[in-house]
């Protein structure tokens, strides 16, 4: 039924008439049951841009807001925001395009900071600013990570009217000019990353993050949509009271290339950017499956549970009720996050109870694993993992295995030897939708 392809270097580029499934840096290739292009969903492929000639002409004619010449003022403070190493995208290159460009409009070095919005992800080494912006930035401009926790380095300057505290890093508040530049791709309860996300969660307090993420258990704080989301309006509505002045947002194509540039308003702009990204990976379909074969896209999408479990997220809502997920993800790290980990092995049957847990205590970790035990309660959820210790499963309704060929003996047991199947390589960054199904119904 499959073979495991040993030292086999994991690519985006695979051959599209192969059915591949990533898994770490090899992959497995299925058997010719599962070969009907009509039936492997993968992303749709958008060219790259040149990205210099893109970005100039996006921040000079902007969308919703004069050109960004026009917003800077002599002896301004600017403050550049840039995501976290958890997000794609050239930053090294924009960071460069745009203070080449502050300089030609009279921007001095020590009037801008630059900050990366890391919510409450990790902090990073000097090595990674490196990593991610070149060492000649980080030597030659104030560069530092948002400090969340930091009551010092915070302001209150509202609250919306969810009730979310909009507590913002000092520096960004006592800014003039605020740009921040975001990667614009699918987010598992946002809609969408970019826009006014870079503000809330990622210059925010952990108070005011905590809140606003509590907004995940609203059925409406779906991925892929905007527009009425409940956890994206409050981010937007606490980018609205501080007053974020210019949004740069970028899509990238399965390959990690710009293939636009919006900038302006941190509403508008985004919202302009959305097609471009959806035309790449949100993918319609006309039915439901009763199986579907998911890889999170391999090495580092799979690198553990916390990361992969995305991939059930997403193409979950293409199954029907009591139908079989697979999900084939290495998980050399294993669950990879503590309270994900814990609140797994504890539960016993109830995502209700989690969910009543989350509302006193949010935690993403416990979020993500909230996610995954009400989708068993709904579906067969099967992961195909080396290294993932069945014990931690023992009270809940998922079942690991070694081999794809024994997920799918069990699958076959259940829905017959041809069961209507999806198979989705890249699982961590396609989203298949049903157009008429309830939860994406415009």
């Amino acid at each position: 039924m499959g073979n495991h392809d040993k030292h086999v270097k994991n690519s985006y580029l695979m051959d599209p008439s192969m059915t591949v499934i990533p898994i770490g840096k090899s992959h497995i290739t299925l058997s010719k049951n599962f070969s009907s292009e009509e039936y492997i969903i993968n992303p749709r492929y958008t060219p790259g841009i040149n990205l210099k000639d893109n970005l100039i002409s996006s921040i000079e004619s902007p969308i919703g807001c004069p050109p960004l010449h026009e917003l800077l003022k002599p002896n301004a403070s600017i403050c550049l925001l840039v995501e976290d190493i958890t997000r794609p995208g050239p930053k090294k290159e924009i960071l460069t395009i745009l203070i080449t460009y502050l300089a030609k409009h009279g921007i001095k070095n020590n009037n801008i900071t630059i900050i990366f919005a890391r919510g409450l992800h990790r902090r990073h080494s000097r090595s990674e600013w490196i990593q991610m912006i070149g060492e000649k930035i980080v030597e030659q401009y104030r560069v530092m990570d948002h400090e969340p926790h930091d009551q010092s380095r915070l302001i209150f300057i509202g609250e919306t009217s969810r009730g979310t505290p909009v507590e913002i890093n000092k520096f960004v508040c006592e800014s003039d000019l605020i740009i921040g530049v975001s990667y614009l791709g699918i987010h598992d309860f946002a809609g969408y990353t970019g826009g006014g996300k870079i503000i809330l969660p990622g210059v925010a307090s952990e108070k005011a993050i905590k809140k606003n993420h509590i907004l995940s258990l609203d059925e409406r704080s779906l991925p892929g949509i905007a527009d009425g989301n409940p956890a994206r309006m409050d981010m937007e509505e606490a980018a609205e009271i501080l007053g974020y002045h210019f949004s740069i947002n970028v899509p990238l194509n399965y390959r990690g290339e710009p293939v636009g540039v919006f900038s302006g308003h941190f509403v508008k702009a985004h919202r302009c950017g959305v097609p471009v990204t959806d035309e790449m990976y949100k993918i319609p379909l006309k039915d439901k499956a009763e199986l579907v074969i998911v890889s999170a896209g391999g090495f580092p999408h799979d690198i553990n549970l916390y990361q992969a479990e995305r991939s059930i997220r997403y193409s979950s809502r293409v199954l029907v009720e009591g139908g079989t997920l697979i999900l084939v993800a290495d998980c050399i790290d294993g669950i990879g996050n503590r309270d994900m980990q814990k609140t797994i092995k504890d539960y016993r049957g109830d995502p209700d109870n989690i969910r009543d847990e989350l509302l006193k205590d949010y935690s993403i970790g416990k979020w993500v694993a909230w996610d995954l035990l009400q989708n068993s309660e709904k579906y067969d959820i099967f992961i195909v993992s080396e290294n993932l210790d069945p014990r931690v499963f023992s009270q809940t309704r998922i079942k690991i295995f070694q081999r794809i060929e024994n997920a799918l003996k069990l699958a076959y047991s259940k829905h017959g030897f041809s069961p209507k199947y999806l198979v989705i390589p890249y699982g961590n960054i396609t989203l298949p939708w049903v157009p008429n199904c309830r939860l994406y119904k415009a």
